[in-house]
């Protein structure tokens, strides 16, 4: 058997890991969609940065 067909892979050691990275990549994404609406409808700047 070659060596490399022993190791796993990390990504296939940590599925919670890669789970919590795609929630919070999700969240960022909901979030910057949410300040460049702001950005766009003329939100006072101090609230954004508030944000």
């Amino acid at each position: 058997m070659p060596a490399a067909r022993g190791r796993r892979s990390a990504l296939a050691v940590q599925p919670g890991l890669l789970d919590a990275r795609g929630r919070i990549l999700a969240e960022v994404l909901f979030l910057e969609g949410h300040l460049a609406g702001a950005r766009a409808n003329g939100l006072s700047p101090e609230l954004i940065d508030a944000l």
